[in-house]
């Protein structure tokens, strides 16, 4: 994760407090704004996790906000009502949540427990409202409504770094609902490093998906996005984003690589509104 995306999040959470009804940071350490921290996809214990996000390369860089960590995954296992309760009031309190990487599957896992019934919608009803989410790998794919498994590809699959995806194939990829946070795109991570432009490709192609973009997200590189359009690309000037457009339901495999956004290239905001919207006829 690039520092400029972290100081970039801790910007929203700081305008988020600033036009909210919260009380003011104040000069005691005590008195500190919080960020809430989702470790669900980690197997890393509570101490580690807080440990290692505390650190000057994630947020200890910072000195206004605070972490505080959300109930663990094995807490909501054991106690789905009261751990949810308890989730419920430290992100009402927070001024921005981050979602941890690991194995997005582990969130999902959770949000379909019957305890669970409602907390996505009231997850995106807070993110709608202004309340900064940020996240890493797996925090990163959850956002999105569609996100990938990690299913479907070929070699090692109990290592991601060997799984290939040599092939364009709609309905082969593994996908199960996200949080659904960002609407009319699919969010994909480790983006060049694990070669997954065919992985997204293939999703993209499937006939009847609603989204219109894909965004493949290379490593030490973020999107920061806004108002669900506008996306500005921080990082490493040799890293990118890679965006897609799908054009029309007619002809599922018709999509259409639009361009490289990094910051060597002078390309940092791209509106998708400014995007022309293809008819079926035109396809």
């Amino acid at each position: 994760m690039p520092p400029s995306a972290l100081v970039q999040f801790c910007d929203w959470c700081s305008k988020y407090l600033a036009g909210s009804s919260k009380p003011r940071a104040t000069a005691d350490a005590s008195d500190f704004d919080y960020i809430a921290l989702i470790p669900w996809p980690t197997s890393y214990t509570a101490e580690e996790v807080l440990e290692h996000y505390a650190s000057e390369h994630w947020f200890g860089h910072q000195k206004q906000f605070v972490l505080k960590l959300a109930p663990s995954a094995a807490a909501i296992e054991a106690d789905g009502t009261s751990a949810w309760a308890g989730l419920r009031e430290l992100v009402e309190g927070c001024s921005g949540v981050w979602i941890c990487g690991g194995d997005q599957n582990n969130i999902s896992n959770l949000f379909e427990k019957s305890a669970a019934a409602g907390m996505k919608a009231w997850l995106q009803a807070l993110y709608s409202a202004g309340l900064p989410f940020g996240g890493t790998s797996a925090g990163a794919s959850i956002m999105s409504e569609t996100m990938f498994t990690g299913e479907g590809g070929n070699g090692d699959a109990d290592d991601e770094e060997k799984v290939l995806w040599n092939f364009i194939a709609p309905n082969r990829v593994g996908v199960r609902s996200g949080l659904g946070l960002v609407s009319n795109m699919v969010i994909d991570q480790h983006f060049i490093i694990r070669q997954r432009s065919n992985r997204l490709l293939s999703v993209m192609c499937e006939s009847g998906r609603a989204e219109r973009w894909g965004i493949g997200v290379d490593e030490d590189c973020a999107v920061c996005i806004t108002d669900n359009h506008l996306l500005e690309v921080l990082g490493a000037v040799d890293k990118v984003c890679v965006l897609y457009q799908r054009v029309g339901s007619r002809r599922d495999a018709y999509v259409t690589r639009l361009l490289h956004a990094s910051p060597d290239r002078g390309v940092k905001v791209i509106d998708l509104l400014k995007f022309p919207v293809y008819d079926e006829d035109e396809c």
